[in-house]
């Protein structure tokens, strides 16, 4: 795949992926990196209007030129407020579709300009094998007194516990169906798009508090992590009492996340 990044436009840098052979649906699995000036006026004004433009090639062998499969085009505006564009286009030639598809994420290290923070509040669903194998053992425990399931747990402030992994995972989610949705051809709804935006938004501004914030915001972070596993625990004994697996299953998971990300930022203090 030939990459062409749009910036600088008088100039265009471009590199190649490597070549997969034998393959009719190549996975690259690849990371091409291009230097960007953030100062330079130029960049937010060419990042709005010209996309990334990917070529899958056709290598054809010694004495023979590459032939092109199809060209996709990336729009890569949002990255004026997000870190990462993912998406899924379809091979083009011309205005004629070539009946492929690329799927290409394009991410960078922070926003060109200063997310708007918005509150949503969303329910997660995660089921894996780890959830369904603790489901079993929560059953065998007696349940605590707990609020009624399905409710945000609060910290001492009376505010929602926000967790960065949590966001990211549900982040990561919306992205996958919006991806889905595209691969095959169907219309992403207004309302995921959204969402998508608000959580994006959401983690970015929280990772940037994180950031400024330093190791005094992680002693104060921390504690809420601990306070948030213990609660999500006891929210799974709870509902597995009442017989609501999917539910368990969802809160398990939550406290995994939580947990790998409480282990991550305990090792910097």
């Amino acid at each position: 795949v030939l990459v062409t990044f749009p910036f600088p436009h008088d100039n265009e840098p471009s590199a190649k992926t490597s070549v997969v052979k034998h393959s009719t649906s190549p996975s690259f699995n690849q990371s091409l990196r291009f230097p960007i000036d953030r100062k330079a006026r130029a960049l937010a004004r060419t990042i709005k209007r010209h996309p990334v433009k990917l070529e899958v090639m056709y290598e054809r062998g010694f004495l023979h030129s590459d032939h092109s499969l199809g060209v996709a085009s990336v729009k890569i505006s949002d990255l004026e407020k997000e870190v990462e564009v993912h998406s899924v286009e379809s091979l083009m030639d011309g205005r004629k579709a070539c009946g492929g598809s690329v799927e290409v994420r394009v991410r960078l290290r922070e926003p060109l300009e200063k997310a708007d923070m918005q509150m949503t509040k969303e329910r997660w669903l995660v089921i894996d094998d780890y959830a369904k194998r603790t489901v079993k053992t929560l059953a065998k425990a007696p349940p605590k007194p707990q609020a009624a399931p399905g409710k945000d747990q609060a910290a001492g402030d009376g505010q929602p516990i926000v967790c960065l992994d949590i966001l990211r995972h549900e982040k990561q989610q919306i992205e996958k169906q919006i991806a889905q949705l595209r691969a095959s051809k169907q219309r992403v709804p207004d309302a995921l798009l959204a969402r998508q935006k608000a959580t994006s938004d959401k983690a970015n501004a929280f990772e940037s508090k994180i950031r400024s914030g330093g190791k005094k915001f992680l002693k104060s972070y921390v504690p809420q992590l601990q306070q948030a596993v213990t609660q999500e625990y006891e929210r799974a004994q709870q509902l597995v009492s009442t017989g609501d697996k999917a539910g368990a299953q969802k809160a398990l998971m939550h406290k995994k996340i939580i947990s790998n990300e409480l282990e991550r930022w305990q090792k910097l203090l």
